[in-house]
């Protein structure tokens, strides 16, 4: 079947699937039809919607964000996802369906293709075998970073973690299996296709693992992995093959490092923990990647791994008092005369490119230099959430931005302003806000 088939024939089952959910209809006794969900207990059977819609708004005060290289518009329907969960006995699955790119040439009046198409997110189905063993066959997450296989409406801030967005494995086909090797020990491992089937970098067959221990109560400590290998693009001379290296974006889009040719060994490998206690959260992750690039050179010679490394750290305070954990769920909503859910969050992340050659000669920006030039991009995190109810949630996000090298920033010193006025500087604030409904 090929990719357009398959697209339609996912969006002809979700909606077939909302169609059944939707539409009224009278059950046996054993069946109960409620607000987008249809459940059989007796035959342990349920079927429901599952999505959200993210709105989002943004202001780069004091600096000028670039149309090409910034996400410049002030407003647009970031995510439009819609999908079905289900579970029938030991049996799972779960289709979820990106809207977005269409709902945005709509919104933003743009000339059809300038934005992502529509695209699936997951399709798989899972079996539990037992408690230690469960297995997963589909379109679905390799489990390496804790950040990016927590969902997008679940994240602590509008945009995830430096590191997850650039050098954390993407969706793709394979098959998974989990479970727990002991009683506070869990782990997942897969072989999938690539790491990341929609991506034009995608590595070939890649291997992904993951450990969590839980140490102490509300202390998790996981471990993850990737291994894959990278093919560059022949030079046909016709046309110029693309770099398939790591990307460095800001959350402002801005691109602070580019790709570079890389061929080979694709590793990641990563560490994160989680601390939980009352309204009281504690996170901290770890991801390095490293790319080969095997005659990549000017000449065709080898040259030194290019490694990506990122590190953040986060603290957050549910001030209404709910226990923090990882499905925040208000216990006074606005609809009963409550406040909500109000959490305060903020954190602190880098991200660093370089290569693992010696530091001597000329530092190249190039996507064939053979001494990379240093590129970090550090950003200092404060926010706000705020949930009404359990299906309606509200983002405000600030950041304060620098980057280790100026000539690699939005505005390289020496920069004027058309009055003649400097453009150059040193730190870069973007204010962020998100209005989120999905279904409870």
């Amino acid at each position: 079947m090929t990719h357009l088939g398959r697209r339609r024939l996912a969006a002809a089952a979700l909606a077939c699937g909302v169609a059944a959910l939707l539409a009224p209809r009278s059950f046996a006794d054993d069946w109960k039809l409620e607000p987008f969900r249809l459940r059989n207990k007796k035959a342990d059977f349920e079927l429901k919607l599952a999505g959200y819609t993210q709105l989002d708004f943004r202001s780069f005060p004091g600096w000028q964000v670039e149309e090409k290289t910034h996400r410049n518009d002030r407003f647009d329907i970031r995510r439009l996802r819609l999908g079905l969960d289900g579970q029938w006995k030991k049996l799972s699955w779960d289709f979820i369906y990106e809207l977005a790119g269409p709902t945005q040439d709509l919104v933003r009046n743009l000339d059809p293709g300038t934005s992502e198409a529509a695209q699936l997110k997951n399709l798989y189905v899972e079996y539990e075998f037992s408690k230690r063993f469960a297995l997963r066959v589909g379109h679905t997450k390799p489990p390496v970073s804790h950040e990016f296989l927590t969902s997008a409406s679940r994240t602590d801030f509008v945009e995830r973690s430096l590191l997850s967005n650039a050098l954390a494995p993407d969706r793709d086909w394979g098959v998974l299996a989990m479970g727990k090797l002991a009683k506070r020990l869990d782990y997942s491992v897969g072989v999938f296709r690539g790491d990341g089937s929609r991506s034009d970098n995608r590595a070939g067959t890649t291997v992904a693992a993951r450990l969590v221990l839980e140490t102490v109560k509300g202390l998790d400590v996981g471990g993850s992995f990737s291994h894959g290998e990278v093919e560059a693009e022949p030079d046909t001379g016709d046309l110029d093959p693309s770099p398939k290296g790591f990307l460095g974006r800001s959350p402002s889009f801005w691109r602070f490092y580019e790709r570079k040719f890389v061929e080979g060994r694709r590793l990641r490998w990563g560490a994160d923990s989680q601390y939980f206690r009352g309204p009281v959260g504690l996170k901290g992750e770890f991801l390095q990647g490293r790319e080969q690039r095997k005659r990549q050179g000017s000449v065709f010679q080898d040259l030194a791994e290019e490694v990506g490394s990122g590190w953040s750290a986060t603290a957050s305070w549910v001030v209404t008092g709910e226990k923090k954990d990882r499905s925040l769920k208000p216990k006074r909503p606005l609809t009963k005369g409550g406040p909500g859910l109000i959490e305060l969050i903020a954190r602190y992340e880098s991200l660093r490119f370089d290569d693992t050659g010696p530091s001597t000669g000329f530092e190249g920006a190039g996507n064939r230099a053979n001494n990379l030039r240093p590129a970090q991009d550090r950003i200092m995190w404060a926010g706000l959430s705020w949930w009404p109810s359990e299906w309606m949630r509200f983002q405000a996000n600030a950041t304060f931005e620098r980057y280790l090298d100026a000539l690699l920033a939005p505005e390289p010193p020496g920069a004027r302003f058309v009055t003649g006025t400097p453009k150059g500087r040193g730190t870069y604030t973007s204010l962020f806000a998100r209005v989120q409904f999905m279904f409870p």
